[in-house]
């Protein structure tokens, strides 16, 4: 019995040892093999969660990307901005979403929490460095190790059909007709009646930080970006902690705010995005600041932050 259990504990190494090779292999040609890069050359780059996903209508403004994506927190738009930055030369501005929930510490659920690692590790697992991947298994291993074999089956179908295009995975604008504000109220009403801001997700931020100095090693400019949210949105009563961690941290990197931008309700989807609406109107008032070189005079500025609250 014992002699048995010898041979199959070394043939179960052994089989351990023959699979992480081959997941090896085939993630470094992943690597290698990954096409991120645009069909056409843009000059301006914009990247964030919802917020931004469905307030910047690219086919509105020169020269623009957008691929923020609906719940994406900073540590998978990173390694995102790592891969496209890389292999997109002509991008010379990253525009990030910088806004009052991405500091909450909510946000950790949103780098290892089931629904997050089984969206986003899925797409980006092989570019996600051991550390990284390290802190994921952490916090969440069970979840991790789920999605391992989803990623794996994923490259392997990569593999077989040649296809390492990830393009249609980056996110992009989507366009809302829907104008659900007064449910949105009361949802909030009902759900939020005694949350508070209590704490900070220092996780997120780090990352936040480490998109800023990828910007700097690429020599590309970057400008943080807040879409308008409706007055009655109830994250915004963290306003003073917000603005006191752009101060400490992130003073130097210009900041447009539109967070007070005058949209009516129509614009609006619920308290926190915009519909096609109101995205027609940010989109332009972006793209005529583009157009006005407004980044260069921001940078010039002593304070960098650019409230935006009219047309």
């Amino acid at each position: 019995m014992g002699r048995f259990l010898k041979q199959f504990g070394m043939f179960f190494v052994l089989l351990l040892a023959v699979c992480l090779i081959v997941f090896g292999i085939q993630t470094w040609n992943i690597r290698k093999q990954a096409i991120f890069k645009f069909p056409k050359d843009y000059k301006y780059l914009m990247l964030g969660h919802s917020h931004a996903e469905c307030a910047y209508n690219d086919t509105l403004i020169a020269d623009f990307k957008n691929i923020a994506t609906s719940g994406e927190s900073y540590f998978y738009t990173y390694y995102k901005l790592k891969n496209v930055l890389a292999q997109n030369d002509s991008i010379n501005l990253v525009l990030v979403e910088f806004t009052n929930n991405q500091i909450e510490a909510n946000m950790d659920n949103w780098i290892w929490g089931d629904k997050y690692i089984a969206k986003f590790y899925s797409k980006y697992g092989s570019f996600i460095d051991l550390r990284d991947t390290g802190l994921l298994l952490k916090h969440n291993s069970i979840s991790v190790l789920n999605n391992f074999s989803v990623l794996q089956k994923r490259n392997l179908m990569n593999v077989i059909n040649n296809d390492y295009n990830y393009n249609d995975d980056l996110g992009g604008y989507v366009y809302y007709v829907q104008n659900d504000l007064e449910k949105a109220i009361i949802n909030q009403q009902e759900t939020e009646k005694n949350k508070t801001f209590k704490n900070i997700s220092q996780t997120n931020l780090l990352y936040l930080e480490k998109i800023v100095s990828l910007c700097k090693q690429h020599n590309k400019e970057i400008v943080f970006i807040r879409s308008p949210q409706h007055s009655k949105l109830k994250t915004r009563s963290n306003e003073s902690e917000f603005l006191q961690i752009y101060k400490n941290k992130f003073n130097e990197v210009p900041y447009f705010d539109f967070n007070d931008f005058e949209i009516s309700d129509a614009g609006f989807k619920d308290l926190g995005h915009l519909n096609y609406k109101g995205a027609q109107i940010i989109s332009k008032a972006l793209d005529s600041l583009l157009k006005l070189n407004t980044v260069k005079r921001v940078f010039l500025k002593r304070d960098k932050r650019l409230i935006v609250s009219k047309p």
